[in-house]
């Protein structure tokens, strides 16, 4: 449930699901680095952060999450109850 995270998670969330249906052919922007230390700040610090983006369809894979499959449909019905949910903080 989204109802409880951050502003910045939201945020974060919202950028990894953009870069995905702006770049689909590109991998580098389907893998997190779990130890890069703004994901860490921003996602692990977060209450259920990697729960809510395996749920979008990020799997966990060792030292990174990564989106192997996904539609861009489905995405960009993510990215605007992302939004929805951010504009409650702005």
């Amino acid at each position: 449930c989204l109802s409880g995270q951050s502003p910045r998670f939201l945020l974060n969330a919202n950028i990894y699901v953009s870069n995905i249906i702006k770049n689909n052919g590109e991998e580098k922007f389907r893998k997190i680095n779990k130890e890069n230390k703004a994901f860490q700040s921003r996602i692990l610090e977060a209450f259920g952060g990697v729960e809510n983006l395996q749920a979008i369809g990020y799997e966990d894979q060792g030292n990174f999450l990564v989106m192997n499959k996904f539609d861009l449909k489905e995405l960009g019905d993510i990215s605007k109850i992302l939004q929805r949910y951010i504009a409650w903080y702005v």
